[in-house]
């Protein structure tokens, strides 16, 4: 009968360890730093139900349980360059290459001429037309005009959340260690 005790505190540790970590997590307690190399941002968006089209007109869906790494087109030279590290972040995830999907979304394709220099540079990036200017403002919205303005590349989750995003310039390697850890 001295195992009481003991067994009293077995059982109560698991119900104190929950209800402490759930109280630091409604009161805002919590780590300063994170491990993450991107910014996420402050507020997710569901971009779900955002209306962007692809060339037959048919509207992006997030059925199919894939990542989507995007950049949205504003800055020529920027897009290009952000579309092959795109291209070589989507190799080097190996195994996990068919979980993510690489998207360019633009205001008008047809007035940049960028669409064929996408089909024939990069076969297997999606265009999606954003002609209602939604995305654009919902990025606006979540960080600055320099996400947009700037084409930096963004991830958005297999539910049509907007997660993080990575300025122009950062180490690819740590680009990469993020997308392993969310795929």
């Amino acid at each position: 009968m001295n195992n009481k005790p003991f067994l009293l505190f077995l059982l109560l540790t698991p119900i104190v360890v929950i209800v402490a970590s759930t109280l630091a997590f409604r009161l805002g307690w919590g780590p300063e730093e994170t491990k993450n190399n991107g910014e996420f941002f402050k507020v997710y968006q569901d971009i779900s139900k955002v209306n962007l089209y692809d060339s037959e007109d048919n509207l992006l869906s997030f059925n199919d349980g894939k990542w989507v790494m995007g950049v949205y087109h504003s800055n020529e030279s920027q897009t290009l360059e952000n579309l092959r590290l795109m291209k070589q972040l989507n190799i080097a995830l190996n195994r996990e290459i068919y979980r993510v999907r690489r998207v360019a979304f633009f205001n008008n394709v047809d007035d940049s001429g960028m669409r064929e220099v996408l089909e024939n540079d990069f076969p297997r990036v999606e265009i999606f037309e954003d002609r209602e200017k939604q995305l654009h403002f919902m990025l606006d919205k979540l960080g600055s005009e320099e996400i947009v303005n700037r084409s930096y590349i963004f991830v958005v989750d297999p539910y049509g959340r907007m997660v993080m995003f990575f300025p122009n310039g950062l180490n690819p390697k740590m680009i990469l260690k993020d997308l392993k850890v969310l795929t």
